[in-house]
């Protein structure tokens, strides 16, 4: 019964206040809606990757790697088992070092902080930004790299606020992490063969030397693999596309009314608590 007079009581306190309430629910909407008109929109393209499987001969290397001890270690083939480099490869892609050589090689500065850039004289507005800022605004607002747990699917996603630049950016990141971990992968394999070469000319020990040789075949069978694949360590299930200029992933103008709905309720009711204690003390 007592509970059945209270919500009757805050019935007639919202009643009493209706039109505060409702006015301040108005105008956040209003605001927010505002916002969502003026706000530049920012747009995402998504690439979805499957890791590329590390071969055979990977599993080989391991094998003859531990047959050789140290100079398989030393010469950096002795294997080490995973079925693929996805989870180096992501690695890469999201370091600091990856990321800064894109933003120098695509001359990003200017992009990314453009109300710093004066095109017309072609000079910083004041202190021009580091490599280590646009690394840290690539990182945190624009770059971001999903794995699917079940489906060990990667999604590649770009946020900017031209939809052109986001679909290329992203595709780009893929063809250059590509081309970054083949060229290391056949430097390393090189540097390898030339080590093993070193090593087969100090040995006479036929077992040995028949140990080297395959070792280095092997070598020199990934260099060739990794330089005829374009698509090394990431295949493109789905290349990224350019958005549709009314599809943009920010502002969402549902998201951003429900939560001025809220707020204004919130604001109102604070409002009226307000109003109705000064009442009391009065």
């Amino acid at each position: 019964m007592e509970d059945a007079v209270n919500l009757r009581e805050l019935v007639l306190l919202l009643g009493r206040h209706k039109l505060l309430i409702a006015a301040t629910i108005a105008v956040c909407m209003i605001l927010a809606i505002i916002y969502v008109a003026l706000a530049r929109p920012v747009y995402r393209a998504e690439v979805v990757l499957a890791a590329v499987p590390q071969d055979d001969a990977g599993a080989g290397m391991g094998a003859l790697g531990g047959q050789l001890g140290g100079i398989a270690a030393l010469a950096n083939v002795s294997g080490t088992g995973t079925p693929s480099k996805k989870d180096e490869a992501v690695a890469v892609l999201k370091s600091r070092q990856f990321t800064g050589a894109f933003i120098t090689e695509q001359d990003l500065l200017p992009v990314l902080f453009a109300g710093k850039w004066d095109e017309q004289s072609a000079t910083w507005l004041g202190d021009p930004p580091s490599i280590s800022d646009a690394v840290d605004l690539f990182a945190e607002e624009i770059r971001s790299v999903q794995q699917d747990s079940k489906t060990e699917l990667i999604t590649l996603r770009v946020d900017w606020t031209d939809r052109e630049l986001a679909a290329a950016w992203a595709n780009l990141l893929i063809e250059r992490l590509n081309e970054y971990m083949r060229g290391r992968d056949i430097a390393e394999s090189k540097r390898s063969i030339e080590y093993l070469n070193a090593e087969l000319a100090r040995t006479n020990v036929i077992e040995l030397r028949q140990g080297i040789f395959s070792l280095i075949e092997q070598q020199i069978e990934v260099a060739m693999l990794a330089s005829v694949r374009t698509e090394y360590a990431f295949r493109i299930l789905d290349p990224a596309s350019v958005p549709d200029e009314d599809k943009f992933a920010w502002p969402n103008s549902k998201i951003i009314v429900a939560v001025a709905f809220a707020l204004g309720l919130l604001i109102a009711l604070l409002i009226v608590t307000i109003r109705e204690y000064w009442s009391d003390q009065s």
